[in-house]
């Protein structure tokens, strides 16, 4: 039972990071989440403006 709970608190744990992550590259205006180089400038990450708006 205790092992139950504590798998279900490490996968939402996981879940909430990846969460997190995703909505400070939004805040801070990064095109896509998952392009490493979408922070540096628009011109390095090779995201389409239409998959980037899915969100």
């Amino acid at each position: 039972m205790l092992t139950n709970f504590i798998v279900v608190l490490i996968i939402a744990a996981i879940v909430a990071g990846a969460a997190a992550k995703m909505i400070i590259d939004r805040i801070k205006g990064a095109p896509c989440a998952g392009c490493p180089y979408s922070g540096l400038d628009n011109q390095s990450c090779q995201c389409t403006e239409h998959s980037a708006r899915t969100i």
